[in-house]
């Protein structure tokens, strides 16, 4: 009754009049947000800026890593992600200067550089880590020089991630005035939103592709689970300790914004057809999490929950606040249950 009651609060003291902006029936009530921060869900042709986005960051990478890992199994795993991780900073090169000739000013202003920078900046990254690493790896033995090489990949891409951040709200027209605002102003909304999408999230990721998926076919963890946790359970407690806290800033506190900046309003931006891009934002979701090291199979756990975020977004009017604060909490529910 009181989540009723707030909701009906919301309405009557947030809410713009729907003759301004017009409502569909998925949509939660227009803001004032809406009027001075307005999403544009067709900002770019779909038939040809949407064809080219779409080819070059998620198609060509995804069969790209597909037929990497399953017709060349013979090759060394490592050898492999390597090669599709190149494929996938290539296409984002071609991609971006594609979209840079087409777009011009609208490639920074309206965020459509940074769906490519996603993928461009963290693999230079991992290339100044690599070569880190590899100026130590000559005086350490190998259980140092692993230890040495989670908690560089780990810095490297939250460092990377970072500026992502920055770089998009500074270069971006509207979005760091769509979160001030929507904080701001629509915090009832806000929490009863990420609240009820977070425990959607969790029980279609989590519960049914996660722990139900996860008995039927005796998966156990994921490759993108397994790298995040390598360190949690180290015997050394400085090393476990650090390596907690570098995960809690770089899984809580910076990630979800940035994908949610980067593989959520900006590949929406990109698409121009917004149920088009419900479907490929999920898939893609899901190819950044698992694709990239061939783990295909824990693919449908990632989708889902990038189905759910980015059906969290178009019913928010495009409000990257609601799916950044969804993302967070469900990570910290993760992140818990991880480090418990």
């Amino acid at each position: 009754m009181a989540l009723l009651d707030d909701w009906n609060d919301v309405k009557a003291k947030e809410a713009v009049d729907p003759k301004t902006l017009g409502r569909q029936w998925y949509e939660i009530p227009a803001r004032n947000v809406n009027v001075t921060a307005p999403y544009n869900f067709k900002l770019v042709e779909p038939e040809t800026d949407g064809v080219i986005f779409l080819t070059f960051v998620l198609f060509l990478p995804l069969i790209a890593s597909i037929i990497c890992y399953t017709v060349f199994k013979e090759v060394n795993t490592d050898t492999l992600t390597l090669i599709v991780n190149g494929i996938a900073l290539a296409c984002a090169v071609v991609g971006f200067v594609l979209t840079f000739v087409r777009t011009h000013e609208k490639t920074f202003n309206d965020g459509l550089a940074f769906a490519y920078f996603f993928v461009i900046i963290p693999y230079l990254a991992i290339i100044v880590g690599s070569l880190i690493l590899s100026t130590l790896s000559k005086d350490l033995d190998q259980d140092t020089l692993n230890v040495y090489s989670s908690f560089i990949a780990m810095a490297c891409q939250t460092i990377s991630e970072i500026i992502l951040v920055i770089w998009f709200l500074v270069k971006s027209d509207n979005t760091a005035q769509t979160l001030k605002q929507t904080f701001k102003e629509n915090w009832k909304m806000l929490m009863i939103v990420f609240v009820c999408a977070a425990i959607v999230l969790f029980i279609l990721s989590n519960l049914i592709f996660g722990m139900a998926y996860d008995k039927i076919f005796h998966l156990g963890e994921s490759n993108n689970q397994g790298a995040l946790t390598t360190l949690i359970d180290n015997p050394n407690t400085a090393i476990r300790i650090s390596y907690i806290i570098l995960l809690f800033i770089s899984s809580i506190l910076v990630a979800p914004l940035c994908e949610e900046l980067c593989t959520r309003q900006s590949f929406f931006s990109n698409n121009g057809n917004k149920w088009l891009a419900l479907v490929m934002c999920s898939i893609y979701f899901g190819y950044i999490h698992c694709g990239q090291t061939g783990d295909f199979i824990h693919m449908p756990s990632y989708i889902a929950a990038g189905f759910v975020l980015s059906m969290t977004f178009i019913v928010t009017r495009g409000n990257v606040t609601y799916t950044w604060m969804t993302h967070c909490v469900t990570n910290l529910v993760s992140f818990i249950l991880i480090v418990a």
